[in-house]
Formats: structure tokens, sequence, C-alpha cells
């Protein structure tokens, strides 16, 4: 069986639940931001707001294919050592 590296801490470790948690607070946030860098006087979104929420998804999305397809590498390798 394929375990997932750690660097020996088990605190360390994060749940997919986790790392999606992390980018829906981070939009959330960015949502709700009263500094004055996402939204102008006006409340329409800044170039800021714009540029931070598509790397936020992007980073979900590349993340969300990323984890598929490991998790596809991991079944077929189970598939081929179940059957040897």
């Amino acid at each position: 069986m394929i375990t997932p590296p750690t660097c020996g801490n088990p605190s360390h470790r994060v749940s997919r639940k986790g790392v999606r948690l992390i980018w829906f607070t981070f939009v959330k946030n960015l949502w709700k931001d009263a500094s004055g860098l996402a939204f102008d006087d006006s409340g329409d979104p800044t170039t800021y707001f714009w540029v931070h929420l598509l790397l936020a998804i992007t980073s979900f999305l590349l993340g969300t294919a990323i984890g598929v397809i490991g998790l596809r590498g991991v079944r077929a390798l189970r598939r081929s050592d179940a059957s040897e």
C-alpha cells in the first residue's frame, strides 16, 4: 500500500476537506474585505479582487484535477498489485 509522504509529525497532515476549506475561506474573506483593497469606495470590485479570485479558482481547479489524477493512479496501482 502506498502512503503519502509526511514529515513525521501527524499534526502536519491536511485532509482533502481541509484544502477545500482553505480556498473557500479565502474567497469568503476576500468578499468581506473591509481594508479597501478588494472594493473601491463605491463598492465595485477592484483589480486586486479579480486577480485574487482568479488565483483562488485556478488553484482550486488545478488541485482538484491533480488530486483526481493521483487518485486514479493509486487505484490503478492497487488493481495491478491485486491481480499479481
